[in-house]
């Protein structure tokens, strides 16, 4: 089977129970099922309600998969319970007693817990996986719970790769800032220093970027915007405009399956399944306060496009708006927003 196919299945079952009032025990036992039927693993390294010695008490990991010296702990939530600090410590905790490095905790979508740092006293939180069959990260992940190539080398691997990937996102957005700060001090002595040294006139040159405006649009938009923040810094991408220099990609677009943020193909891939959905969206502008509207997505097709849809309607005229980000959201649970 390939590979992709793995985690499309695991999807296809999970997907439909997490929109439901399933509990704790009947959502894990439907897990493991899918670990054995779909990715190999039977009862010889599958093993579930693991008694692990916290103090005096004695607690239970919900699922250890153990094969090839490699160990990964999975930890069970029911959907609908936010997956926060307080559960990752717990499966994280899970994790340094069992003597692994590896963690899931599951609810609604994954998070994928890595013990990056021996000496440190929280978990690194590298990703959050919503059931999308064509997250590229859940495919990725499929690969590596499937048992037949489950091994301590590809863990590491996939673990590490997610790390460096945030630390890279990290640096580059410490550079961003590093650019930008002081009305961008930084960049205008690069640019009048290249200049400079291509012979233009240093009057000229100083006038000229006296009249530039340089800012981080990803702050107007921080600013603009009452929501959770998130920082996409690999979407850095220069746009000039009526004379301000404006570093980052233009309006921000956002996608989200319940809490999970998703890639716009995977939100069209979701709106295709479904035949009629009430999609959020949330505009923040830079001058005034958050707008916040329902599109009607009735028989979203193979033909259809999502970002047609927007930039005729939504994003229409976006800088005569000075729109500097939108969010579509669906599935979110109302109660808790974001």
């Amino acid at each position: 089977m390939p590979q992709s196919s793995l985690w499309s299945d695991l999807c296809h079952t999970i997907e439909p129970v997490i929109k439901s009032d399933v509990s704790e025990k009947t959502f894990q036992e439907l897990f493991e099922a899918q670990l054995k039927v779909v990715f190999g693993w039977s009862d010889t390294n599958l093993t579930s309600r693991v008694p692990v010695q916290m103090g005096k008490s004695i607690k239970q990991a919900d699922v250890v998969l153990a094969a090839d010296n490699a160990k990964l702990v999975i930890e069970m939530k029911k959907p609908g319970v936010k997956l926060g600090i307080s559960e990752a410590l717990q499966t994280f905790s899970y994790m340094r007693i069992l003597g692994t490095r590896y963690g899931l905790l599951i609810g609604d979508r994954i998070t994928i817990i890595y013990d990056a740092d021996p000496s440190a006293d929280t978990p690194t939180l590298i990703s959050d996986i919503p059931f999308v069959s064509s997250c590229e990260e859940g495919i990725a992940l499929g690969q590596v719970l499937d048992y037949s190539t489950f091994t301590s080398a590809r863990l590491e691997e996939y673990f590490v790769s997610h790390l460096h990937r945030q630390q890279s996102a990290k640096q580059m957005n410490k550079l961003k800032q590093d650019l930008v700060e002081n009305n961008g001090s930084r960049i205008r002595e690069i640019i009048r220093d290249q200049l400079l040294h291509d012979g233009h006139n240093e009057n000229h040159v100083m006038e000229i970027l006296a009249g530039i405006e340089i800012r981080d649009c990803e702050s107007d938009w921080q600013a603009a915007s009452t929501q959770t923040k998130r920082v996409l810094t690999h979407r850095v991408k220069p746009t000039v405009t009526r004379g301000s220099l404006l570093i980052g990609e233009r309006p921000f677009k956002q996608y989200f399956i319940g809490e999970s943020e998703v890639s716009s193909s995977t939100f069209e891939e979701y709106l295709r399944k479904h035949d009629a959905v009430d999609v959020e969206i949330e505009i923040d502008y830079s001058k005034r306060d958050t707008e916040k509207k329902i599109w009607h997505a009735r028989n979203f097709s193979e033909q259809s496009n999502l970002a047609g849809n927007l930039g005729s309607g939504t994003l229409r005229n976006w800088r005569e708006r000075e729109i500097v980000a939108v969010r579509l959201s669906v599935g979110r649970d109302k109660k808790r927003g974001r």
